[in-house]
């Protein structure tokens, strides 16, 4: 079986037509993740009934990551709102290089952690968060 991973910006259904009618048994996995954290930190693998246009859901954190999304005032949004994403856990960068000013705005303490240290890193992308807090999906 061959297994084709994708990461990148926001991945769309339609641009795996391709895939998906040449290699039909080819298993296709989003991956997410931006730079200043593991740069894999959620997956997703397509299924056979998923929608065939619009985003392609990030998926679920991987081991030692934590997906939260919270809204403006960094409350956890409920089951299905919008909000943006940040990611916590032991792949968070510690900051910027020489932009503390950086630094300061996008790695907030991780509110989720018993550690002193710990770090979430605001992504400023908005998705929305499936039932669970499980899964999560691009907007």
């Amino acid at each position: 079986m061959e297994l084709f991973v994708i990461g990148g910006e926001n991945l769309f259904a339609e641009n795996l037509r391709f895939w998906r009618e040449v290699s039909p048994t080819t298993r296709l996995i989003n991956e997410y993740g931006p730079t200043e954290t593991v740069t894999g930190c959620s997956i997703y693998e397509l299924q056979s009934g998923d929608p065939l246009t619009g985003s392609v859901p990030i998926g679920k954190a991987i081991d030692n990551t934590l997906l939260y999304v919270f809204d403006q005032e960094l409350r956890l949004v409920d089951a299905d709102a919008v909000g943006e994403l940040y990611v916590g856990g032991a792949g968070v960068a510690r900051g910027y290089l020489n932009r503390p000013d950086w630094t300061q705005e996008r790695f907030l303490p991780d509110p989720s952690s018993n550690q002193a240290d710990a770090r979430m890193y605001k992504t400023g992308d908005m998705v929305r968060c499936r039932a669970a807090g499980t899964e999560f999906w691009n907007i």
